[in-house]
């Protein structure tokens, strides 16, 4: 049996990431630093038996290419996550590690509202789930071309769309204000 048939067996709806968005965008940043991380440990180091050394300072290039290279990897693990919704809950997984996957049931969850993320040149649909008023968990329409089939999946109380200014927005996904 297949996944999907075994999914669709169970009324779930599992989330599908838009290539020309949020998840594509990321790929190929990460493709690009991987490259750019590449030319550099090939052009500039000397490689002998005991050692790796870098030249011009490159190794202070290389290490922050590194770091960055690793905040993109974990924004891709937190951010676009494959998401399954059913009639128990909503299962979040690991992209690069499916074996972490946890499941939320939806009584978990205070409500959920919609709103509109705001970035400098245009705006993405969202959904918060709300637990005693901060933000657990969202999913955007950003990164998930079946955002819609994710939205009329949910089995939790709806407090209806909202509009935030990006501030609000910012420090509310950091939790650092509650939604009311």
């Amino acid at each position: 049996m297949k996944k999907t048939e075994k999914f669709s067996n169970l009324n779930s709806i599992e989330s599908k990431y838009k290539i020309f968005g949020g998840v594509g965008l990321l790929i190929a940043i990460e493709m690009v630093l991987l490259a750019f991380m590449i030319f550099l440990y090939s052009s500039f180091s000397k490689i002998n038996e005991n050692k790796i050394s870098f030249t011009h300072n490159a190794g202070a290039v290389f290490l922050f290419l590194g770091a960055i290279f690793l905040i993109f990897i974990l924004v891709i693990s937190s951010e676009c996550r494959r998401i399954i919704v059913n009639e128990e809950g909503i299962t979040f997984i690991n992209p690069f590690l499916p074996f972490l996957k946890y499941t939320i049931a939806w009584d978990y969850f205070d409500y959920f509202i919609t709103t509109d993320e705001h970035n400098e040149y245009d705006a993405h649909n969202a959904i918060w789930f709300v637990k005693n008023g901060k933000i657990k968990k969202r999913i955007s329409s950003f990164y998930y071309a079946n955002y819609s089939d994710l939205l009329k999946g949910i089995k939790t109380n709806n407090k209806g769309k909202r509009d935030y200014d990006i501030f609000f927005q910012f420090f509310a996904i950091l939790r650092l204000i509650k939604v009311e």
